[in-house]
């Protein structure tokens, strides 16, 4: 007799439970049913695995930008492809992932679910996604793995868009700001973004509004708007002007360099891969490979977030600018700004300004996106070489 569906079945054949035969019976047939089960999830392994060595993903929708050939291989998708690649690479450079997503809408990309909207995890997934440098994978512990002989982007590229250290301004809420420093000015005791405004008799400012998702600034600093920018503006000529007397290195000098570290790096990881090194190291193999596989990683996140740099932050001679910057408008200036300087910090007490030329700020300042809420504290006051103190 056995309950179902809130009723009383009998089933004849069913063992007695309550004799000692009858239990044995029933242990033999679950062993045996979880025998087939278990079977059956080899099989389905063996199945996967050997569709991922023919390079046939095992889901049954291609990645946006990819798409499948007539052998179910993965081929790029000449219409979506570029836009994809290009979306890697604004990442890399900085670029948010509101802007990314609005991008893909006006290319009129659809995700891989179909929808024409780009959410924020959305894009977060398309940029994660390693099928992009060309590794076709099943399971999170990369337990098969197909390389793709025309991936989209390189896995330099990849790394860098994952923890990209550049940043896009985020643009002005009104195309008529004056603000040159938005984005770029920040407050000393807490290290958030300054904002502009304007006091209630018309004059600019820029300010801490103190309360923040990190907690409460202890020292807002508060400072008129044509003040602190004419300082911004003077520090800019000054670090542009320096540039360019000390010689500016050419810049593929450095790509050369990382190119040559990422390949010895790789070499280094394919050295593992054999089964003699795998003999050789024994129980360390796994600790060596870890170690080995996060110095390459480390070295391609470095070429990428170079080559960001170099096609995002192009340097005109100190001349050219001069002569170009009466013409521009707000927004032109601050982005110019913006490409020079990491941040500019405004203190209080005593009030001056600390001026981070880009690649000297810190590298955990609070920005709007952030997955883990801000930590509040003050800048350091040990300074790195090449920032500078500026009174106003």
């Amino acid at each position: 007799m056995v309950t179902h569906a809130g009723g009383v079945v009998y089933a004849p054949n069913l063992p007695d439970y309550t004799t000692a035969d009858g239990r044995m019976l029933t242990t033999i047939q679950f062993a045996i049913d979880t025998g087939y089960r278990d079977r059956k999830g080899e099989e389905l392994e063996k199945r996967k695995r050997e569709s991922i060595e023919k390079g046939i993903p095992v889901n049954t929708r291609a990645a946006v930008g990819l798409r499948k050939r007539r052998d179910k291989r993965l081929e790029q998708d000449p219409a979506t492809a570029p836009i994809v690649r290009e979306v890697i690479e604004l990442r890399a450079q900085g670029e948010g992932p509101a802007a990314l997503g609005r991008r893909l809408e006006e290319a009129g990309v659809l995700t891989s679910q179909g929808s024409k909207t780009w959410s924020k995890q959305a894009v977060y997934g398309l940029i994660s996604n390693p099928i992009y440098y060309g590794k076709l994978r099943y399971g999170l512990d990369d337990r098969y793995v197909f390389w793709l002989e025309d991936p989209i982007v390189d896995f330099a590229t990849w790394s860098a868009a994952q923890h990209p250290n550049g940043r896009r301004l985020s643009p002005p809420r009104s195309d008529s700001s004056e603000f040159l420093l938005t984005g770029i000015a920040r407050c000393w005791a807490c290290r958030y973004c300054l904002q502009g405004t304007t006091t209630s008799r018309g004059k600019r400012i820029y300010r801490c509004t103190r309360t923040h998702s990190g907690g409460v600034c202890p020292a807002p600093v508060r400072v008129a708007a044509e003040k602190v920018e004419q300082v911004a503006v003077d520090a800019f000529w000054a670090v542009t002007g320096d540039l360019e007397a000390s010689g500016v290195q050419d810049p593929h000098d450095d790509l050369s360099a990382l190119e040559e570290q990422l390949q010895r790096a790789q070499r280094r990881v394919d050295q593992l891969e054999t089964e003699d090194a795998q003999d050789a190291f024994g129980e360390r193999w796994i600790a060596i490979a870890r170690t080995r596989r996060g110095e390459r990683d480390r070295a391609a996140e470095a070429l990428g977030k170079a080559r960001a740099q170099l096609r995002s932050s192009p340097r005109l001679p100190v001349e050219t600018l001069r002569g170009s910057w009466p013409r521009m408008n707000a927004q032109d200036r601050r982005e110019l700004l913006g490409l020079t300087f990491d941040c500019i910090a405004l203190r209080r007490d005593p009030l001056g300004v600390v001026v981070y030329p880009i690649g000297l700020g810190p590298d955990d300042l609070p920005r709007r996106g952030f997955k883990r809420v801000p930590v509040l504290r003050p800048f350091a006051d040990d300074l790195p070489d090449g920032a500078r103190v500026l009174a106003l």
